[in-house]
């Protein structure tokens, strides 16, 4: 982080990354998981993150 180069690559990471986690934690539920093993949170999260993409790029995907 003490480059600019570094700085700049966190920002867009925050823009990007941390505001998709925040929708599908208030959103969709994912703030605690009701299964165990890292197997079956994976699946969790990866049907969690592909609701998400699906229903933002609904409208494209149903012109």
């Amino acid at each position: 982080m003490t480059t600019d180069a570094a700085k700049t690559l966190y920002r867009a990471r925050a823009s990007l990354c941390e505001l998709m986690n925040a929708h599908l934690r208030n959103h969709h539920g994912l703030e605690q998981f009701l299964v165990r093993g890292l197997a079956k949170v994976t699946c969790v999260a990866l049907l969690g993150v592909i609701a998400s993409n699906i229903l933002q790029h609904a409208a494209n995907l149903l012109a």
